[in-house]
């Protein structure tokens, strides 16, 4: 009995319900009720798979990533990131297209998800805003990767999309680039706590 109350309760902080449901249902407003349920659903579904695999490859993922188990000792020891990039062709294009084009767009790319979600890009999530944050807070970028992301099934859409994000790539003279649209980050304390980075 012990070691379920601890289970749960430990389980009860990760999760955090008191402080998703009001991301949830912001994230969610305007859908009905049928959608609402599917959606969390899936998102119960998804937490639970992540905490079962974390328990049963939890040792091969860390060997993996190089992260020591003594530097998961303190709390929040790693964090694995996965963020838009502020700084690229297809986050330019998700902020200054209108409201009833991204909708049109996402609802021909990706019909039946849930979406599109607001385009809100914080100056942190770029590659420069996440390595000065990393910085100025002690942490250790262990692993650093980009992606870039197809927007949907081929198709006429999709290539007028590609053809966008190269545009702008171009136009910007290659501030914004158009050879991720995603930064994968793990990102860890120092395994010396007096440890300094420069």
């Amino acid at each position: 009995m012990t070691f379920f109350l601890q289970a749960f309760v430990t389980l009860f902080v990760i999760i955090d319900p008191p402080g998703i449901v009001p991301l949830f249902l912001g994230l969610t407003r305007g859908r009905s009720v049928r959608t609402r349920r599917r959606l969390a659903w899936q998102a119960a579904v998804v937490a639970f798979s992540v905490i079962v695999a974390f328990a049963l490859f939890g040792r091969v993922i860390l060997n993996y990533t190089q992260v020591q188990l003594a530097a998961l000792e303190g709390a929040g020891g790693l964090l694995l990131l996965r963020a838009r990039d502020r700084d690229c062709a297809a986050a330019v294009l998700d902020r200054v297209a209108p409201g009833p084009v991204r909708r049109m767009i996402w609802a021909r790319l990706h019909a039946g998800e849930p979406g599109p979600f607001p385009a809100v890009y914080d100056p942190v999530a770029s590659d420069r805003g996440l390595q000065a944050y990393a910085v100025s807070h002690g942490l250790v970028i262990v692993r650093r990767e980009t992606a870039r992301t197809v927007p949907g099934p081929p198709g006429r859409l999709t290539s007028a999309i590609a053809m966008a994000r190269t545009l702008v790539a171009r136009l910007s003279r290659g501030r914004l680039t158009d050879a991720h649209d995603e930064l994968l980050y793990v990102i860890r304390k120092p395994e010396d706590r007096f440890a300094r980075l420069v």
